[in-house]
């Protein structure tokens, strides 16, 4: 007798003591029970390597030894970061973003930002950039006014990004030039000609474990601004942008971006 059809009668048995006994069970009652069931005269053909410790144990050095997926956002040096890097985690990062705005846009006012929109916001922002988006985030959601300055939905691509430099670059934060694309959600897009300058701030190992399922990147969003001197309308010329103090301009070192 196999061990399936072992158990199978053990079973039955059990089910019949704490019953009182009573084998008085008609066919009509069996029938929907049995439907598809194993008779215990049939043989199970049981699933490979189901259920059994030796095939088990014998498998378990070759899934130890397998690779873990491979980290496309890892680095090995901070030396490592160049425009190509910060371009996809900047694309991942909007990415959440633009689904979030998406989502608030489309919610009835009456509604606010939900739980998931916040969690959403923490994963791919921190320091003051984090409470300025919650608090804008509120206003589109609750407010119609602030819904203006967006395209429609058929219309809305969401923002883009486009580094132009990397300027400075340490495991705690990574400080680039770019161009924030706004043509694809906004009504009125930023000039062609604009450059912002974005800070990402690097999670630790805690952070990283609560955010991962929102964000795939070990960075979130800091600081994104324009970058300007003095007069807000006029850029920072490029021939300028090496010998750029940002600290200065964003009024925040590198090495605090990750508080």
């Amino acid at each position: 007798m196999s061990v399936v059809r072992y158990l199978s009668l053990a079973t039955l048995g059990l089910l019949v003591a704490c019953s009182g006994g009573d084998l008085s069970v008609t066919a009509a009652e069996i029938e929907p029970i049995a439907a598809g069931a194993v008779s215990p005269d049939d043989e199970v053909d049981e699933p490979e390597g189901s259920d059994d410790p030796v095939r088990a144990f014998e498998d378990a050095p070759a899934m130890m030894n397998q690779a873990p997926p491979e980290d496309p956002f890892a680095l090995a040096d901070p030396a490592d970061v160049d425009v190509e890097y910060v371009d996809r985690v900047m694309a991942a990062l909007l990415a959440v973003s633009n689904d979030v705005l998406d989502d608030v846009l489309a919610s009835d006012l009456a509604e606010g930002l939900t739980e998931e929109d916040i969690a959403r916001i923490r994963a791919v922002h921190s320091g003051p950039r984090l409470m300025y988006i919650v608090n804008a985030s509120q206003r589109r959601a609750t407010d119609e006014g602030p819904r203006e300055a967006f395209l429609k939905d058929d219309a809305r691509t969401g923002v883009q990004w486009d580094s132009a430099q990397v300027l400075a670059s340490d495991p705690a934060c990574v400080v680039a030039i770019g161009h924030l694309d706004v043509s694809g959600t906004a009504v009125v897009p930023y000039p062609d000609d604009e450059r912002m300058v974005v800070v990402l701030a690097a999670m630790d190992p805690e952070q990283r474990a609560e955010h991962v399922s929102h964000n795939p990147t070990p960075w979130r969003m800091h600081e994104l601004e324009s970058l300007t001197v003095g007069d807000p309308r006029v850029p920072v010329p490029e021939e300028q942008w090496p010998d750029l103090d940002y600290a200065g301009v964003l009024d925040l070192p590198c090495e605090e971006a990750a508080l």
